[in-house]
């Protein structure tokens, strides 16, 4: 969830970094927030997960 807001405004900030090198970018920057910062996106990250498993539940 963090990642896929976070991506596209680096990706826009800037536009000639390769794919990978955002991805290193942004565990970086994951790796730096704190736990309290982490928690509402893994939260929403529970409910989509719970939701698409409701939807699916032979996924």
């Amino acid at each position: 969830v963090w990642s896929s807001i976070e991506r596209k405004k680096l990706a826009e900030r800037e536009p000639r970094l390769h794919n990978t090198e955002l991805s290193k970018r942004l565990g970086q920057m994951w790796k730096c927030m704190t736990e309290e910062d982490k928690k509402p996106f893994r939260l929403e990250a529970e409910k989509l997960k719970t939701k698409l498993l409701e939807e699916h539940p032979d996924y």
